[in-house]
């Protein structure tokens, strides 16, 4: 049921509806605030809306949970790279 309602929230990311797609992030994250995937997906979808201070400290909350996974590092790295903060 869960993967469900990530995959709408992610299918709402990818067609731009951004107010929809956070809706569903937080509400996931409610009853599950310690979910790599989710928490990863929310960070990217704040720093696709400018929210960059809230996507950072998101994806800082996703490196203490796993610090060396390869894709979290990747957005992370590209999160900066998008500000242009090399």
């Amino acid at each position: 049921m869960i993967e469900n309602i990530f995959k709408s929230a992610v299918i709402h990311q990818n067609k731009k509806n951004f107010s929809k797609a956070r809706k569903i992030y937080e509400e996931l994250l409610k009853t599950n605030p310690q979910n790599l995937v989710i928490l990863q997906n929310y960070a990217i979808l704040l720093s696709q809306v400018k929210e960059f201070k809230k996507s950072e400290n998101i994806f800082k909350k996703c490196l203490k949970i796993k610090p060396k996974d390869p894709l979290l590092l990747y957005n992370y790295g590209k999160f900066f790279h998008d500000q242009k903060n090399f």
